[in-house]
């Protein structure tokens, strides 16, 4: 069960301060489909990146099966899925880290040294492609 208890998110200080989520609150039985509905600009995909673990929250919790995800870490991979509307690539994140996050989302399982000898291998198959070229 995925239990969101006053969940808000706050950026900024002062004058720049800015709620991107201001205390949300559901319960959502394992094994059920949900939608996210509302207008854009609403905070639909920021909601959604609080709870894959991609942003952390300012205040509230974030529990999965009675698990404080903030306390006791992320989702598992095989835990959650989760599809961006847009570019899985992050621009404040380097070329590493984007592939290190997409491999965190879709490969569970593999310890730090198996996860980065994968994404070696990606870079090194990505260089040889580029050469060829």
């Amino acid at each position: 069960m995925l239990e969101l208890n006053d969940v808000s998110l706050q950026v900024g200080s002062g004058a720049d301060e800015t709620m991107l989520l201001s205390d949300v609150s559901a319960t959502l039985p394992q094994g059920h489909f949900v939608a996210v509905l509302g207008p854009s600009g609403c905070g639909k995909s920021t909601l959604l990146k609080v709870i894959a673990g991609l942003r952390e929250h300012t205040m509230g919790r974030v529990k999965w099966d009675g698990r404080d995800l903030a306390e006791e870490g992320d989702l598992d991979p095989s835990e959650i899925g989760y599809v961006p509307q847009f570019s899985i690539a992050y621009e404040r994140l380097t070329v590493w880290e984007n592939l290190q996050a997409a491999l965190r989302l879709r490969v569970a399982g593999l310890s730090r040294e198996e996860g980065i000898a994968r994404l070696d291998t990606i870079l090194d198959l990505i260089k040889g492609a580029q050469q060829a070229a």
